[in-house]
């Protein structure tokens, strides 16, 4: 039975699906029933075979399609065929991708930011495609599949019986998880999305200083979740905050009158979750710990106390590191060109461009304009900020002066290929001399030797950390903090997934160990492998016990869900509410079958051999009787 089941079954993988989301709107995305969808493959290799395609019979079929002919109304085009019971997208070298891909809306998070009436199209190239209820399973496949996939259907096309070779396409979802949050979570068959945003200082947090407060957003999505790499759209930006704390941390001591805070946040791409947590628990008095526990707060809970530090009062400025892998390049100036936006109707920010001014005037091959074509602030955590304090002076620094120049904003097709890392390296030189100049608050002008001349940010460390975020984990910089196994570590993805207060997946925890080495208040070699073999609360850290005070992990779920006796509920139904259906396992099995065609030619076959059986026992019998 196993050799027939090897002969005639094979698993796909991997295969990465198109999922279920609930949000308030209800499910979107895919999903299957338990037994998922089975047909024959057919292969659209090309736009007029695509064009072409009209089945002729009323065999059920999967349609194989090459990733740059996917798009919302290639799929529209072909689910119209009653006939159709998934798709399966490939892609068979990296080079293989659209002229331009977004999935997202014209404008993210629009409705839960400062302008839910623009009219403002920041990613001009998105079509909504990710936030549909969809009426069949999609997959996509890796390489080494889509050439398997591809010989497959190709044998389909030429076959002499018909065709043979099918598929199974399985995302079974839940299909009674419910038409909403409120619903499927009473009903325990979906969970909240969330994760962990990692907040740093460069020393221990004085109440009473007024804050600079840097940001970036740690996560990002795509149609296919596991595919959510985010080279530019927030991964530069997220590099860009690492890079320049570090190169910061030494001057700790530098007498800033605004003390520097770091806040990468997680869950800003499904309404600025982590962000919104978090300035709604710093604006006091609105958060209070019921149940408190050593080091956190267990009901609500929050993985630390250290947010207590921080008050939405002392916020006076704010800096964004927005989308910043994909500047143009100037031929005529010779550099590549940046932008700071800012909003004048809310705080000052005329200290953040003098400074950003200053900065850049020392970087060479850089320009920071402060002349945006649009008044308003692009999607970004500043949003949340503002919402809370208008008086807060904000900037995002962007590659972008109007729309996104990012073709594939929110797609699979953002990746590290896609990203300068030499401008990536001066743009994060910029923000920490931008960041040193504004947190010095001098009341005078602040002059170009006030900057350290030294301080930069390490270019071998943003080509390390681009590619520990974009290509693997298993890099060189982590490899330096943990030891890895010898089973498959998958493609990074920075899409949130499921909440967990217990869990940090590895990207988090590595942004969160980079800082807390970086800023570390003292260090000692050790030998250690775990926290524990580090006294006083240390911190084991590349083989080094490590103290800070300064770096913490902050939750990043939605506001407008409550955790009460192991069962979340939603309490405000005002905020952005996502969650994820459970599921099992989605899969796709690739088999041979065979075709009605064949059914009909065995069929006949085997009534002409079981007549011709009891033809020669009835001949034996009659002629040639056993004595």
């Amino acid at each position: 039975p196993h050799y027939l089941q090897s002969k005639t079954y094979r698993s796909v993988f991997p295969a990465y699906p198109c999922v279920t989301l609930v949000g308030k709107d209800g499910p979107v995305g895919c999903a299957t029933s338990e037994e998922g969808r089975t047909g024959f493959l057919v292969g659209l290799p090309t736009e007029s075979d695509l064009d072409a395609f009209s089945p002729h019979s009323s065999d059920p079929l999967v349609v194989v399609l090459p990733t740059e002919l996917f798009s919302k109304a290639t799929y529209e085009k072909i689910v119209r065929h009653s006939q159709v019971e998934g798709i399966l997208i490939t892609r068979l070298r990296a080079s293989q991708q659209p002229a331009s891909f977004s999935p997202i809306h014209e404008y993210p998070n629009k409705h839960y930011g400062l302008y839910p009436h623009s009219h403002l199209r920041w990613n001009s190239v998105g079509d909504g495609f990710a936030y549909e209820a969809l009426d069949v399973p999609i997959f996509a496949l890796d390489d080494v599949e889509s050439a398997e996939i591809i010989e497959a259907y190709e044998e389909n096309a030429k076959g002499d019986y018909g065709m043979q070779w099918g598929a199974n396409l399985r995302a079974w979802m839940y299909p009674h998880a419910g038409t909403d949050p409120e619903t499927c979570l009473r009903r325990g068959t979906c969970a909240p999305l969330g994760g962990k945003s990692v907040i740093a200082a460069l020393d221990t947090i004085v109440p009473e200083q007024d804050i600079l407060l840097v940001t970036a957003t740690l996560d990002t999505t795509a149609f296919f979740h596991d595919l959510a790499i985010g080279a530019s759209a927030y991964q530069s930006g997220v590099v860009a905050v690492m890079a320049a704390a570090s190169a910061l941390a030494p001057y700790r001591s530098a007498g800033f009158k605004r003390q520097p805070v770091f806040a990468l946040f997680d869950g800003e791409a499904w309404g600025y979750t982590g962000s919104r947590l978090f300035a709604r628990d710093v604006d006091e008095p609105h958060f209070e710990c019921n149940v408190e526990s050593t080091g956190h707060c267990s009901e609500p809970f929050r993985a630390s106390f250290a947010y207590k530090n921080i008050s939405m009062e002392r916020i006076t400025h704010l800096i964004d590191a927005s989308q910043l892998g994909n500047p143009n390049h100037s031929d005529e100036l010779g550099e590549n060109e940046y932008f700071l936006h800012s909003d004048a109707t809310f705080g000052d920010t005329a200290s953040l461009k003098q400074a950003f001014s200053l900065a850049a005037s020392a970087v060479p091959k850089l320009s920071v304009s402060s002349n945006t074509t649009w008044e308003e602030l692009p999607p970004s955590p500043a949003h949340t900020f503002l919402l809370s304090r208008p008086s807060i002076g904000a900037t995002v620094l962007a590659d972008h002066s109007h729309a996104f120049r990012n073709p594939y904003f929110g797609s699979r097709f953002d990746e590290g290929a896609a990203v300068d890392a030499d401008a990536l390296c001066r743009v994060s030189s910029v923000l920490a001399r931008a960041v040193y100049a504004a947190a010095l608050a001098s009341d005078q002008p602040v002059a170009p030797a006030d900057v350290p001349p030294a301080l930069k940010a390490d270019c071998d460390k943003v080509h390390q950390l681009l590619e520990c975020f974009t290509k693997s984990i298993n890099c060189s910089l982590a490899r330096e903090m943990y030891t890895f196994g010898e089973g498959l570590i998958p493609p990074p993805t920075h899409y949130v997934g499921v909440y967990s207060h217990r869990r940090t997946n590895l990207n988090n925890k590595f942004v969160f160990d980079f800082l807390v080495n970086a800023t570390a208040n003292s260090r000692e070699q050790s030998d250690c492998q775990l926290d524990k073999d580090c006294p006083s609360g240390g911190r084991c850290v590349a083989s080094a016990c490590i103290w800070n005070d300064h770096t913490f992990f902050y939750d990043a779920i939605s506001p407008g869900f409550a955790y009460k006796d192991g069962v979340y509920s939603v309490v405000n139904s005002s905020e952005p509410l996502w969650t994820e259906a459970y599921w099992h396992g989605p899969s796709v099995q690739m088999f041979r079958m065979l075709s009605p065609k064949a059914d009909q030619v065995v069929f006949v076959g085997g009534m002409v051999f079981l007549g011709a059986c009891t033809l020669l026992l009835w001949l034996g019998q009659r002629f040639c009787p056993i004595a």
